[in-house]
């Protein structure tokens, strides 16, 4: 969820093909390109008010108080500047910079970003079912994602994008009395179709088939 989703979206595009435990990717209320995901198109004072008021601070104290005793001075400078900055695009800039452990912020991206660019890679060449859902009033990204991201998921063969009507960011509620979550129902209903996949799939083997695709390179 949030900001796990980059790091599902980076596995789908980078890793999907060498991991076949991974049977497919739910990714919840966001997922974007992080260069620009504080940036969102429709943003408006609440998607300001969460980026300055709760997600920079929270940044600065997770990723810059609790490591200064090794991040300061491997770069006095960079530690000062994303400590003193009010923009969570400029301190996401600065940390990825400065000390991401690549030469550079591009080198950076292309490597761990897997939404650099859009999702058109993720769409094309991921080989699993992988869903992306946004919330129509998450002040993440109001209205969802720009077009472009929808139309890329529209052409994926293995991809699908949902958007709610409502959810804010991370709550999900299905109505004012606070009692049901509609992610909680939706990750259920998920991992049991993916699990139905899995199944059916292992009906459909026969033993001597199963017996090679348990032991690569053997013959029967």
């Amino acid at each position: 969820m949030s900001s796990g989703n980059g790091l599902i979206g980076s596995h789908a595009t980078f890793h999907d093909e060498e991991s076949p435990n991974v049977k497919s990717y739910l990714l919840l209320l966001g997922g974007a390109d992080y260069r620009k995901a504080f940036v969102p198109t429709r943003g408006d004072w609440r998607s300001r008010l969460l980026f300055s008021s709760v997600l920079l601070p929270a940044c600065k104290h997770f990723m810059l108080t609790s490591h200064e005793a090794v991040l300061r001075p491997h770069n006095p400078t960079a530690y000062e500047a994303a400590s003193n900055t009010t923009d969570i695009s400029e301190f996401y800039n600065i940390v990825t910079g400065a000390f991401s452990g690549y030469e550079d912020e591009e080198e950076c991206n292309n490597a761990v970003n897997g939404f650099v660019g859009g999702p058109g890679r993720t769409a094309r060449n991921v080989t699993k079912p992988f869903l992306l859902v946004y919330a129509d009033d998450d002040p993440v990204e109001p209205e969802g994602p720009d077009q472009f991201w929808i139309d890329a998921f529209n052409k994926g063969e293995n991809v699908a994008s949902a958007i709610f009507s409502n959810g804010s960011h991370l709550a999900c509620y299905e109505s004012w009395d606070l009692k049901t979550r509609w992610c909680d129902k939706l990750v259920i209903e998920w991992v049991e179709l993916m699990q139905q996949q899995v199944d059916n799939a292992a009906a459909e083997t026969t033993p001597e088939e199963g017996i090679k695709a348990a032991t690569p390179g053997s013959a029967l």
